[in-house]
């Protein structure tokens, strides 16, 4: 996953033909959520107006750190 100033960027690598990417725009974020599930991989679901998603994310704790000072910076 990627955070550039206007947009989170969500790569899905695929064994054949091209590679999935998702964006979402930062402020169409209403909020994130940080669930500890393992320690190594957490659950991370972000909420927006038209769809909630939920993903696996390893060091899941900096990343919704940085992705809210990302919000917040909007």
């Amino acid at each position: 996953m990627e955070i550039t100033p206007d947009a989170l960027i969500r790569t899905v690598k695929k064994r054949l033909g091209r590679d999935d990417r998702q964006m979402i725009p930062l402020r169409a974020i209403s909020s994130v959520h940080h669930d500890r599930k393992r320690v190594k991989t957490d659950a991370v679901r972000i909420v927006t107006s038209a769809e909630v998603y939920e993903w696996k994310v390893t060091d899941a704790e900096s990343f919704v750190e940085e992705l809210n000072t990302a919000i917040a910076a909007r």
